[in-house]
C-alpha cells in the first residue's frame, strides 16, 4: 500500500471514531435530556464502538476500493461514492449494532439514522475532501509524482517535457518498465503495425495495475476494440487496464472465496468419494495437475480429479475430444456433469482463478494462439475462471481453432465484464450440470 493509500485509511479512522463518539453524545442526550460528558464516558459501550465501528468503515470501504491508488482519486466522484457508501453503511449499523439501543425507545427509526448517516457523511466527506485537496496540491507541486515508463520504437518523438526523471526504453526491452515497480504509467509510442499488434496485448495483459497510454499515431494502426472509453490527452489515448470497478473486483472475490469454501464443504463427501473410486479403479494419483497460464501470464497448476488414463499424454499434449478412449469409466461420468472440476474450488481460494472468467489453456496452446491472434493475450487482464461464457456459448474446443473462436466469446465477456453478468453465466452453467453436458 502506498503512503497517500494509508494516510487516507487513517484519515478515515480518525473520523469514523469522531463520528461514533458524536452520535454517542447526541444519543445520551436523546435518553438523559441533558449533556454531560461524565455520563457518556462512563458507558462501556463507548469504548466498544470505538473500536469496533472504525475497523468496519474502514473494511467497508476497502472494499469499495476507496485506497486504491489516492492519488488518482476525483473529489467529485469520491463524494458520490462516499454519500452511497454512507447511507449503506448508516443502514447496517442501524439494523445490526443500534437495533437494541434504548434511544428508539425515545426517539424513531427515521430520526436516529438521520442522526447517524448525517453525522458520518459530514465527517467522512470533510476528511477525504480535505485529504484529496492536499494531495491536488502537492501533485500541482510536484511533491507527489507519478513516474512514467515510455516503450518506444524511436519513430515518434518523445517530447522532453516527458523525459524528465522517467524511463524510456526500446520495444525490445518493453519488460524492464513492466517489472520496475515505481513506474505508474506506461506510455506506448510504436509505428509498427505488426510490432504494435504483437507487444500491445501482452503489454496491456501484464500491465496489472499501471494506467495504459498509447500514441495516437499508435492507436491509430490497431485493428481491435479496446476496452474503455478512449480520450485523447496531450497526443495520447487513455486505455483502461481494468475491465471492472475496484468494488465490483472486490465484491467479486469475496463471492468467490465464499461459494468456493461452502461448495468445499457441501462436496466433500462426494469429492473423498470420487477419489477413492478413481485411486480404486486405475493406476495413478487420484489427483492430476497440470500448468495453466493464468492472470497477468503467469503460470500456474490446475487441479483435476484424474479422469483419464495414467501417462494419457505420452505422445505430447492433446486436447480433450467428444468420445476420448483415454477416459477411465468413472472419469467419463465424471466429466459429464463436470465433477472433475471440484478441486478447481482450491484454486480459487488462492486466488489463481475466479469461478467466472475466461477457461485458462495450458502453455504449449497459449504459444500457438499468440501465434496467430496477439490480442489473446488481452485475457490475461483477469482471473481465469471455473466457468467462462465462452464455454456456456461456445462450448469445448478440440483444436486451435475452436479455440480461437470460444476467445472471441471470452473477450465479449471481458468487455461487459460485471456481477450482474457472473449470475448469468453461473446460472447457465447450473444449467449445463443438470443437463450433464460435459466432455
Amino acid at each position: 500500500m502506498r503512503r497517500s493509500d494509508f494516510l487516507l485509511g487513517v484519515t478515515d479512522w480518525v473520523m469514523a471514531l469522531l463520528a461514533w463518539f458524536s452520535f454517542f453524545v447526541y444519543r445520551k442526550k436523546v435518553e438523559t435530556g441533558i449533556f454531560d460528558v461524565d455520563i457518556v464516558l462512563s458507558d462501556t459501550k463507548l469504548y466498544y464502538g470505538l473500536v469496533i465501528i472504525p475497523t468496519i468503515w474502514l473494511v467497508f470501504w476497502s472494499i469499495l476500493g476507496l485506497y486504491e491508488d489516492v492519488r488518482r482519486k476525483s473529489r467529485i466522484r469520491t463524494l458520490y461514492t462516499t454519500s452511497i457508501g454512507a447511507l449503506i453503511g448508516c443502514l447496517g449499523l442501524l439494523f445490526s449494532v443500534m437495533r437494541d439501543d434504548l434511544t428508539l425507545q425515545f426517539t424513531s427509526y427515521l430520526t436516529s439514522f438521520l442522526a447517524v448517516f448525517l453525522i458520518h457523511w459530514t465527517l467522512f466527506v470533510f476528511g477525504r475532501i480535505l485529504y484529496l485537496s492536499l494531495i491536488k496540491v502537492l501533485i500541482a507541486n510536484k511533491v507527489i509524482r507519478f513516474k512514467r515508463g515510455f516503450i518506444t520504437d524511436h519513430s515518434i518523438t518523445i517530447d522532453d517535457r516527458f523525459k524528465n526523471g522517467h524511463i524510456v526504453v526500446d520495444s525490445k526491452d518493453f519488460q524492464k518498465v513492466l517489472d520496475d515497480d515505481e513506474t505508474d504509467n506506461l506510455y506506448v509510442m510504436i509505428s509498427q503495425k505488426e510490432q504494435i499488434n504483437r507487444l500491445l496485448p501482452e503489454i496491456i495483459g501484464r500491465s496489472k495495475k499501471k494506467a495504459l497510454y498509447i500514441h495516437e499515431q499508435s492507436y491509430a494502426l490497431l485493428d481491435l476494440n479496446i476496452h474503455g472509453t478512449p480520450s485523447l490527452r496531450d497526443a495520447f489515448i487513455t486505455i483502461s487496464t481494468s475491465p471492472i470497478s475496484s468494488w465490483e473486483r472486490n465484491i467479486k472475490r469475496i463471492m468467490d472465496v465464499t461459494v468456493s469454501i461452502v461448495a468445499m464443504m457441501l462436496l466433500a463427501p462426494l469429492y473423498t468419494w470420487l477419489r477413492y473410486q478413481v485411486k480404486s479403479g486405475s493406476e495413478g494419483p487420484s489427483i492430476y495437475r497440470q500448468k495453466r497460464v493464468g492472470l497477468y501470464g503467469e503460470e500456474f497448476e490446475i487441479l483435476k480429479i484424474r479422469s483419464m488414463v495414467e501417462n494419457a499424454e505420452e505422445k505430447g499434449p492433446q486436447l480433450a475430444q467428444a468420445s476420448d478412449d483415454r477416459c477411465t469409466p468413472i472419469g467419463r461420468w465424471m466429466r459429464r456433469w463436470r465433477l472433475d472440476e471440484i478441486p478447481q474450488f482450491r484454486n480459487v481460494l488462492k486466488g489463481e482463478m475466479s469461478l467466472v472468467g475466461p477457461r485458462p489453456e495450458r502453455p504449449h496452446y497459449t504459444h500457438q494462439l499468440l501465434e496467430q491472434n496477439p490480442r489473446y493475450s488481452l485475457l490475461w487482464q483477469v482471473r481465469p475462471g471455473i466457468t467462462s461464457w465462452g464455454q456456456i456459448k461456445f462450448g469445448y474446443a478440440s483444436n486451435i481453432e475452436e479455440m480461437l473462436k470460444r476467445f472471441r466469446y471470452d473477450l465479449l465477456y471481458m468487455e461487459n465484464m460485471s456481477l450482474p453478468l457472473d449470475l448469468r453465466i453461473l446460472y447457465y452453467t447450473l444449467i449445463v450440470l443438470i443437463q450433464g453436458k460435459g466432455r
